[in-house]
């Protein structure tokens, strides 16, 4: 069988619930919002882009769920894209983004 960088046999990721997929999509798109730069042709405002950033960064309940309902753990996600956000806002203010 395939398999990817992390080792994760691809037949296991097939058979995640299509549930745990769309969620999974929810939170990839919640994770782009918060570190992909401004300058890099994704059109998102400043206020939506922090926003997006506070949801990782200070979770909530629905943050908890979506994590939860992906299959991800949550405290996982959140020291991960912690320390992405750290490092974007660092090339941010270093480019004037």
């Amino acid at each position: 069988m395939a398999k990817w960088k992390d080792n994760v046999e691809l037949e296991e990721t097939a058979k995640r619930l299509p549930e745990q997929n769309l969620w999974t999509c929810v939170l990839l798109a919640a994770c782009e919002d918060a570190i992909v730069p401004g300058n890099k042709g994704y059109v998102l405002k400043r206020v939506e882009r922090e926003s997006a950033r506070d949801w990782f960064l200070h979770p909530s309940e629905a943050f908890y769920k979506v994590c939860t309902w992906a299959g991800y753990n949550p405290k996982y996600v959140h020291d991960l894209m912690r320390k992405k956000i750290k490092t974007i806002k660092l090339w941010e203010k270093i480019n004037n983004v």
